[in-house]
């Protein structure tokens, strides 16, 4: 990868932008964006279908890192290093509650290709309950260009670095 290329991949992963939200202050947003749904988070992003297979979960300082891959295998066995598309990246407090997006605040990144990270600020971010040793949450979120997904994802807490 040429240098300036890099530079712009690390700014992005920075900064936690790569593409803007096209939905213009809201329009076109579902009328159920705040409503998530109880099956596996599943939906599409860039027009691939994704479904949740495995989690990568762990807290470091004051934040709650989630990945949520495509490939059914055991939590822990895999992150987004592992070269599988597309997956979702996403940061919230490690402490139970509901975290709205918003593009000057939370962010969800979907992950379609490598270096591709397509940010989306519209929907909601739920951690119904953080041990030691388990997650259990949800999310519902949207863009009109990148996609939807919507459901649960509860597994393993990889590791805690309080």
């Amino acid at each position: 990868m040429q240098p300036s290329m890099m530079r712009l991949v690390l700014a992005c992963l920075a900064f936690g932008a790569c593409a803007a939200d096209d939905d213009g202050g809201g329009s076109g947003l579902p009328d159920d964006l705040d409503v998530i749904a109880s099956g596996p988070a599943s939906g599409t992003i860039s027009g691939t279908p994704f479904t949740v297979g495995t989690r990568f979960m762990n807290v470091s300082g004051s934040d709650l890192y989630v990945d949520l891959l495509p490939v059914a295998a055991a939590d822990c066995t895999l992150d987004e290093t592992d070269g599988r598309y597309p997956f979702i990246i996403f940061f919230v407090p490690p402490t139970p509650g509901r975290y709205p997006l918003g593009f000057s605040s939370r962010t969800v990144t979907f992950v379609d290709a490598p270096s591709n990270n397509l940010v989306v600020s519209d929907g909601v971010i739920e951690i119904e309950a953080i041990t030691a040793t388990t997650v259990t949450g949800g999310l519902h979120v949207f863009n009109s260009e990148f996609g939807e997904v919507n459901g649960r994802f509860d597994g393993t807490l990889c590791f805690s670095n309080p």
